[in-house]
């Protein structure tokens, strides 16, 4: 459409000066009508340029300079009039083309108001100032006019050239919105759907009144997992925690690779080391270069003993109403990083340990979003280095559940808020 209108503007260009060359050498006015007649050649060759390259913008400019250095040389070859018209002319002519883009009303009034006032002046000004007699004044100010209309038409064209473009721009930009948009509200969904699905991954409630727990994913989903197992004909209670590293869904993916695994794991669930190198062997190069760290202890509630692994995550809480220790035995290397031979080549394979949990203790096993949190507004302390441990031995004579209440409202206080930079999940053991 736009190059059909620009082609058409430069053909009226080529007729229109056409026409002015003839007249202007009816009336003996020879350097004027061959200005005319060369500009029609000028005007041809644009045309030419544009239909090989097809070059809007190019093609408007260069019409744009033709026909102002075309009605300048023509008005100046005249006399005093055109040239005192053209400089009025070139003050009004671009604002109002800008206005007539956006408000044509008012555009077109604005220039209706100055082609009155140009013609006035036309009959106004002293004739020193005039053009040559060989060309009537009448005639002059409908070239004038004329002129004018060229000009207006040819900066129309140019603004709204540019315009249309923006336009175009505008729409592009608002279509990719749009577009961002239906893909973001997909990506929700998959991450909603994501999430229920993670939810069915992690037990809904704790196997007993003695054990709770709290999960608090940093993202829809996350990559912190645990899991209970219990055992037939037994009291005991397997307890499981990872932390896989990165976050969202490429780590939650990774936890559903975990929940499987174990479930695969047969005989080997009933000891925590061999459980840990099974679930090493069955990840190695499955993870895309993210490790996991675990902590996997079966716990007696009859003996009050605890027999344990640990991949490289860290050490489990001890809290009594004297103090706060952690389990000191038997932390090694995370998961997926290197393979079985490996570990057992350079003794770094996973080993049980056993403990026993004073009497009237709490067992707390985590992962780092806890104790690594920091203030909103600051970037230190750690949890652990300001006042954790004191609020341990603060809520330490609560139950499990109570326990883990009171110290989620003073992490969030500490925080400054519910929105944390990593997952949390945590899980107390009252050993009574």
């Amino acid at each position: 459409m736009k190059k059909n209108i620009g082609v058409f503007t430069a053909l009226f260009g080529v007729v229109t000066y056409l026409l002015y060359g003839l007249l202007f050498l009816n009336f003996n006015e020879t350097p004027s009508g061959l200005i005319a007649i060369g500009v029609i050649f000028l005007y041809l060759i644009n045309i030419l340029s544009f239909k090989i390259f097809h070059h809007y913008a190019i093609f408007w400019i260069i019409g744009t300079i033709i026909h102002f250095l075309a009605i300048s040389l023509i008005h100046v070859s005249l006399g005093g009039f055109a040239q005192s018209g053209m400089i009025i002319l070139y003050l009004f002519v671009v604002p109002v083309q800008t206005i007539i883009s956006y408000k044509p009303g008012y555009g077109i009034t604005a220039f209706m108001a100055g082609a009155i006032i140009i013609i006035i002046l036309a009959y106004l000004l002293p004739d020193y100032l005039r053009n040559s007699n060989n060309i009537p004044t009448a005639v002059i100010t409908a070239l004038f006019v004329a002129n004018s209309l060229g000009i207006t038409m040819y900066m129309s064209l140019g603004v709204l050239y540019f315009v249309w473009r923006n336009n175009i721009l505008t729409a592009d930009l608002n279509s990719e919105r749009d577009e961002l948009k239906v893909r973001n509200t997909i990506i929700e969904n998959e991450l909603s759907m994501a999430r229920k699905i993670q939810e069915q991954l992690i037990p809904s409630e704790s196997p007993t009144d003695f054990i709770d727990f709290l999960y608090k994913p940093m993202e829809q989903v996350g990559g912190d997992f645990f899991d209970f197992i219990t055992f037939p004909d037994s009291d005991k209670i397997g307890i499981f925690l990872s932390d896989v590293s990165g976050h969202g869904v490429p780590a939650a993916f990774i936890t559903s690779m975990i929940k499987t695994t174990i479930l695969q794991s047969g005989d080997q669930i009933e000891s925590p080391s061999e459980l840990l190198l099974y679930i090493n062997q069955m990840l190695q190069e499955q993870t895309a270069g993210n490790f996991i760290t675990a902590f996997y202890g079966i716990y007696n509630p009859a003996t009050k003993t605890i027999i344990y692994a640990n991949a490289g995550h860290p050490q489990p809480y001890i809290i009594t109403s004297e103090n706060v220790t952690r389990l000191k035995k038997g932390k090694n290397t995370a998961i997926a990083i290197f393979p079985n031979v490996f570990l057992e080549k350079s003794n770094k394979a996973y080993v049980n340990f056993e403990d026993k949990l004073p009497e009237g203790s709490k067992l707390l096993l985590y992962t780092d979003g806890l104790t690594e949190t920091c203030p909103i507004n600051n970037q230190e302390p750690f949890f652990e280095n300001a006042n954790m441990l004191d609020i341990f031995k603060e809520f330490h004579n609560n139950k499990c559940d109570s326990f883990l209440k009171n110290l989620y409202i003073k992490f969030a206080d500490f925080r400054g808020g519910e929105s944390f930079e990593d997952d949390v999940c945590i899980i107390c053991l009252d050993a009574n």
